[in-house]
């Protein structure tokens, strides 16, 4: 007759091997910031950077940052082919 589930994952979950050492101390335990508060806001600050509006004195949002359907509509800053030579 056929072991039962239960059974069958007892005798494998005694088979694996132990490890080493026994498992330490959690990291998030310590009171060392360095440790535990990675990318949590501590080196990193709210100020935004300047976009590409302010950098390149636009008045609107960029004519190629829109979608096709979009370009050339009011309001936009035409920047598409500004330096290509007049054809």
């Amino acid at each position: 007759m056929s072991q039962s589930k239960k059974d069958i994952i007892e005798e494998r979950r005694q088979n694996l091997p132990l490890p080493d050492d026994p498992p330490g101390e959690p990291i998030f335990n310590t009171a060392d910031a360095s440790a535990v508060n990675v990318g949590s806001g501590k080196i990193e600050s709210n100020e935004p950077e300047p976009g590409r509006e302010a950098h390149d004195n636009l008045k609107g949002p960029p004519n190629d940052a829109v979608s096709r359907s979009a370009k050339d509509h009011a309001g936009l800053s035409k920047t598409t082919n500004e330096d290509a030579p007049a054809q």
